[in-house]
């Protein structure tokens, strides 16, 4: 349960400055652990970090993603949506998430523009 919330803490980058913050991923993660759900959390957390960092999408803020105490923390986003799903749905769907480049460090297009001829651009070729 204290790797888990020590885990996060990270994640969200959350420094020893931060108590309040820090203790109420530990009493996020000490409910749900005490819930039985320990197992399932650990996997979400785990497949919400790899997803987001392989599709270079935003971060929710820690709070969304927990969940509100006065909810026993099911109204968060970690339990809101299947990250293990969505990430094994990712890598399966190449199109998913951004659009990388070329092996030569540029976009795809910047060969094709660059060969253009003059005429292209409505100009006269030199002489």
């Amino acid at each position: 349960m204290r790797l888990v919330a020590e885990q996060m803490a990270e994640f969200w980058k959350l420094g020893t400055l931060q108590q309040q913050a820090r203790f109420s991923l530990s009493r996020f993660c000490r409910t749900v652990f005490e819930a039985g759900n320990g197992e399932a959390l650990q996997q979400q957390f785990t497949a919400y970090r790899f997803y987001k960092q392989e599709n270079d999408e935003r971060v929710h803020r820690w709070e969304t993603w927990i969940g509100k105490e006065t909810a026993a923390y099911q109204d968060g986003e970690w339990i809101k949506n299947d990250w293990v799903a969505m990430l094994e749905a990712a890598r399966k769907n190449p199109r998913h998430g951004i659009q990388r480049t070329t092996g030569a460090g540029r976009p795809a297009a910047a060969g094709r523009v660059a060969s253009l001829p003059a005429s292209a651009y409505g100009r006269k070729k030199a002489a």
